[in-house]
Order: structure tokens, then C-alpha cells, then sequence
């Protein structure tokens, strides 16, 4: 049996762990509710972190797509110039505006020649000769005629016509060529073994390579134009 000095001591610690208790729950529900309140209070400052966030990512995700797209057209771009394919071509009405540039020389003589064993220069040496056909213009031989370079290779293309009086209609052939964009068509002298007939040398692509056009090509007596390099 307790004595009455135990019994009060016994009931003043079981009070006091009680109470003990009641306070450590009340310090936990107190730390769950401040926790739950600051977690809600800082929901939207989260999302808006959270959505800015999000918006650079897809950013930065959008500008790396552009990026690589513009690599690639870079990448194909550089191979064309390095193997010499970048392409001249009379797209839409180009074939028509060149033949309409041409009909004024109609019935005259010409020679067509393409830098050979270069698909480019004879795809469009092809094109220019089925306009000057369609033209009425005379065609030495029934497709374009493929040629060596014996020094260096001609860059554009060469209009070459013998005699000074021909200016106007070289002229013309310029202008032809300029009406669908080409600025690479220049004209020379021609050699006097020529007589009446024009030459027009198809040469490799101005865009393409390292060739370079000469500031003079043989001895011109007239008008020589060439593009700038």
C-alpha cells in the first residue's frame, strides 16, 4: 500500500506526463498546421518558379531545334560548295521569260558547250539550249557539246560573238540572262576561225569552288564583262 505521501507524489508525475503529452500533441499539430499553411501559402510563388521554369526550358529546347536545323542546311550548303553541285536552274516561268529574251535573235547560228563531266553546268547548258532552240535561234549540233577547259576553268557563262557589231545582240543575250536572275553571264572576243555564229560557254557554277574569273580572257578588243568574285 502507497502512503498518502507516495499516492500525491505518484498522481502529481502521472498529471504532469500527461500534460507533458497533451503539449508534445498540441507542438505537433501546431507544426503540421504552419507546415500546411506555409505550403499553401507558397503554392502559387512555386508555380510561378515552377511555370517560368518550364517556359526557358522550352525555350532553350525551341532555340536548339532552330539551331540544329540551321546546322543542317549549313552542313548541306557547305557540301554542295565543296563538291561543286549547288544547282542554276530556270524554275516557273524562267524558261519562258529566257526564250521570250532570245527571239529577237532568230535564225542566227550558235555554239553550246558545257564544262564536262560536271552534271550541273550540262543540266543547265540543256536548259539554256532548248530556250535558244525554242527561240528560233540555230544550234550547231543537237545537244550541248562538252568540253575540257585547256586552262582553267570558264566561270559563269561565256558569250563570245566575233565581230564588234554583234554588241547589241550579245547585249541581248545578257539581258536574257539577266531576266531570270543570272548575273554570272559575261561576254568576250572571239577568236576569228568563228564567223557568224556565237558561243556560248556554259562554266562552272560562280557560287562553287575556288575558280575565279579572269580580268581578261585571250585578247578582247571589246566589252568584256565579267561578275566580281
Amino acid at each position: 500500500m502507497l502512503t498518502p505521501e507516495e499516492l500525491s507524489s505518484a498522481k502529481w508525475w502521472a498529471d504532469f506526463w500527461t500534460r507533458a503529452e497533451h503539449w508534445a500533441f498540441f507542438a505537433v499539430v501546431v507544426t503540421l498546421a504552419a507546415e500546411f499553411i506555409a505550403l499553401k501559402a507558397g503554392e502559387p510563388y512555386k508555380k510561378k518558379v515552377d511555370d517560368q521554369k518550364d517556359k526557358l526550358i522550352a525555350s532553350l529546347n525551341k532555340q536548339t531545334a532552330d539551331l540544329e536545323v540551321k546546322n543542317k542546311e549549313l552542313e548541306k550548303q557547305n557540301l554542295e560548295l565543296v563538291n561543286g553541285t549547288a544547282s542554276r536552274q530556270m524554275l516557273g516561268d524562267d524558261m519562258k521569260k529566257f526564250t521570250n529574251g532570245l527571239k529577237n535573235l532568230s535564225g542566227r547560228k550558235f555554239i553550246m558547250r558545257y564544262t564536262a563531266n560536271n552534271l550541273e553546268s550540262f543540266e543547265y547548258a540543256a536548259q539554256i539550249f532548248q530556250c535558244a532552240r525554242d527561240a528560233g535561234m540555230l544550234p550547231s549540233s543537237n545537244m550541248p557539246i562538252p568540253v575540257v577547259w585547256p586552262t582553267w576553268p570558264v566561270v559563269g557563262v561565256r558569250i563570245v560573238a566575233q565581230h564588234k557589231e554583234e554588241r547589241t545582240s550579245v547585249t541581248t543575250i545578257l539581258n536574257a540572262f539577266l531576266s531570270i536572275g543570272d548575273i554570272s553571264a559575261w561576254n568576250e572576243d572571239a577568236p576569228s576561225s568563228l564567223g557568224d555564229v556565237f558561243l556560248i560557254d556554259v562554266g562552272v557554277n560562280s557560287r562553287v569552288g575556288p575558280q575565279k574569273i579572269p580580268t581578261s580572257y585571250g585578247p578582247v578588243k571589246w566589252t568584256t564583262t565579267a561578275p566580281s568574285q
